[in-house]
């Protein structure tokens, strides 16, 4: 090992900065105390865990502290060699665990991941079998056993001294069919180790798998294990749910006093991985600096499950977790900054007091808010006209299960969307929805006409469907008719007139000054705030028509207006 950060200890409120960090040598890892080591352990990722453990004089001792949740990502992420170096320090209640959280899909058990599990567990020596298998969940046991053979006739069928060499030929006098070549090479070498060294337990444990039954058996130890599940902090999938129930950011008040959370169990660490896995950002990171106490951790976790647990994340698969937990981290963050604005004092005490989970539950309602806003923008009058680029930020917001952020609100051109990280990207969105809201109540209750139904017929124009047209277009076509002396109405321009409307509003290639100031002031007379459209309308008259040589105007290629043909 050659390299190995120190843990730092910082001055925190009344403790003291006693040393810097540095990266000290394996020699020197060992001769720090449990607790250090056990902290230099906890923070590092999978694969410096891994040769920490190695490296320790007291490897299966910090093993044994590591929360289950840890030690599961752990085995998960490095190569099956390193997990065989690993399995003989693994105890019982940890190798439940990884069953417990690799071998079920919902209620169904994944009976070829627990084969997996215990070829791992064959390759430790006898004795370390013996004692996984003595002490691990029995009824599990069973379950795998069951899943996989089926005992045909016990020692019951001994009745004389051939019989009884013969049966014993059987392994202890049971006679078992395996469906595979592989089962029956991995049972049998199980088998044999556990009637060599403990020939109770064997007939115990055969005498138990022949007398239950197949469905009472799965049912019993999912029961079980969704008992232990809570044990480490992960409910059932409705329970976990209750985390995207709507939370009024504007009532709410924290306790006064919050309940310490924890595993009950002293001697295990406080899980550290959801934090191994994604990383907070903003304010949320500046108050977690200055430490997170082990019921902080704890409680963290629990959240983290529940989210994972919600979302249907994959707990062995990196990728899938580090999504959802930094949607957690940005939904914490937003609370944080609706609450505290930028003031990290304030921010850190509101962790003391507030429940993790209620804060984000709060930042998870104000993207809801947002989202009920979306809807009825989706429902308006308006909805077909919107240009491309709103009609993808309100399909962001829409998304199920969750609202997103469409990229393209903050730089044109970027069609991605993405999580909400802060208070900025929600003023973002609502700043446009509120544009948004405008452009309804002008073109639906300000302006002296009606919005075309999305099947008008378009025969002969340009565009050629109602699909291709906005409210810039549906603007400035009523603009252009008032400019030729008409009713200003979006009815199509004829093509023949062009160039008179070229004429009125142009002035050496571009649009006349004193025309947009004038527009401008004069749909503001019916809706105030409505600026921004105008001007943005009025943009494709000043770059895409005004600077055309009348001689040249085509109408195939001019935005901004419906013209007939």
């Amino acid at each position: 090992m050659t390299r190995i950060e120190r843990p730092v200890e910082k001055k925190v409120k009344h403790l003291t900065l006693l040393r810097q960090p540095r990266t000290i040598s394996g020699r020197e890892f060992n001769s720090l105390c449990a607790d250090e080591r056990l902290k230099i352990v906890r923070a590092a990722d999978s694969g410096q865990r891994y040769r920490l453990l190695i490296e320790a004089v007291d490897g299966p001792e910090l093993m044994a502290r590591l929360p289950e949740q840890d030690l599961f990502l752990m085995l998960k992420e490095i190569g099956e060699e390193e997990v065989a170096d690993l399995m003989p320090m693994i105890t019982p209640d940890q190798y439940t665990a990884c069953l417990d959280l690799d071998c079920w899909e919902s209620d169904c058990f994944k009976s070829e991941t627990a084969l997996v599990w215990l070829e791992r567990l064959l390759e430790c020596d006898p004795g370390t079998v013996v004692t996984t298998i003595r002490n691990m969940n029995f009824e599990l046991l069973i379950l795998i056993l069951k899943k996989h053979l089926k005992i045909i006739q016990g020692m019951e069928t001994i009745h004389d001294a051939d019989n009884q060499v013969t049966a014993m030929d059987r392994i202890g006098g049971y006679e078992v069919e395996f469906p595979a070549e592989r089962e029956g090479k991995l049972f049998t070498d199980l088998f044999n180790i556990l009637f060599q060294y403990d020939a109770p337990f064997y007939i115990y444990l055969m005498e138990a798998t022949r007398g239950e039954l197949d469905s009472v058996i799965e049912e019993s130890v999912y029961l079980q294990r969704s008992d232990r599940m809570l044990d480490l902090g992960l409910p059932d999938p409705d329970s976990a749910r209750s985390i995207y129930a709507w939370l009024n950011p504007d009532t709410f008040t924290p306790e006064k006093v919050k309940l310490a959370m924890s595993k009950g169990d002293d001697t295990i660490a406080p899980p550290a991985f959801m934090l191994a896995v994604a990383q907070p950002k903003n304010l949320l990171a500046a108050a977690l600096e200055e430490g997170l106490s082990d019921t902080g951790c704890w409680e963290l976790a629990y959240l983290s499950n529940k989210v994972l647990i919600s979302n249907q994340v994959d707990v062995g698969n990196r990728d899938e977790m580090r999504d959802s937990l930094e949607e957690m981290f940005a939904r914490l963050n937003i609370a944080l900054e609706y609450l505290c604005g930028e003031d990290v004092e304030k921010a850190i005490e509101l962790l003391d007091h507030a429940y993790f989970e209620h804060l984000f539950r709060i930042g998870y309602s104000l993207t809801l808010t947002l989202q009920r806003r979306a809807r009825l923008q989706q429902n308006a009058a308006t909805a077909p006209y919107l240009d491309a680029p709103d009609r993808a930020f309100l399909q962001g917001l829409l998304h199920k299960p969750h609202p997103l952020l469409f990229e393209g609100l903050e730089h044109p051109g970027i069609e991605d969307v993405r999580n909400f990280m802060n208070l900025h990207d929600l003023h973002l969105a609502s700043d446009r929805l509120d544009q948004l809201e405008l452009l309804r109540e002008l073109f639906t209750q300000r302006l002296p006409f009606s919005l075309p139904e999305p099947d008008m017929d378009m025969v002969g124009c340009l565009p050629a469907a109602t699909g291709d047209l906005d409210l810039s277009t549906l603007f400035l076509t009523a603009l252009a008719n008032r400019i030729l002396d008409r009713e200003f109405t979006p009815e199509p321009i004829p093509a023949t007139d062009l160039l008179l409307l070229h004429s009125r509003i142009s002035s050496k290639q571009k649009l006349v000054p004193r025309f947009r100031d004038e527009t401008v002031a004069w749909v503001a007379g019916f809706l105030k705030n409505t600026d921004h459209f105008t001007n943005s309308a009025l943009d494709l008259w000043e770059n895409d028509f005004c600077p055309i040589d009348p001689a040249a105007i085509d109408p195939r290629y001019l935005k901004g207006l419906i013209i007939r043909l």
